[in-house]
């Protein structure tokens, strides 16, 4: 599972609230992050080839498969099944 905030936040050393204000001073917030990585991880995890949705969104910390597909759809302005198809089109001689 991804860590959450208060994780992050005993990582730094940092309380939660800290790690916020730190986060909002730089224009970022932890959703954002978080979005980020699991968009890039989830486009790479999907070029490999290797899992089916349901393992992608269990490994990007989804513990439903639509949830993950629903912030893919906002994160890309596609489906995993259409960009699937995109990455199995490019690789096709």
């Amino acid at each position: 599972p991804m860590p959450g905030l208060p994780d992050i936040a005993a990582l730094f050393g940092s309380s939660e609230r800290t790690l916020r204000r730190k986060l909002a001073e730089a224009g970022v917030s932890y959703r954002e992050i978080l979005d980020a990585y699991r968009s890039d991880k989830s486009r790479r995890l999907l070029s490999s080839g290797k899992l089916n949705l349901n393992e992608l969104a269990e490994k990007l910390g989804y513990t439903e498969t639509a949830s993950f597909m629903r912030a893919f759809k906002r994160w890309t302005g596609q489906t995993p099944r259409q960009v699937q198809k995109q990455i199995h089109n490019l690789q096709a001689p």
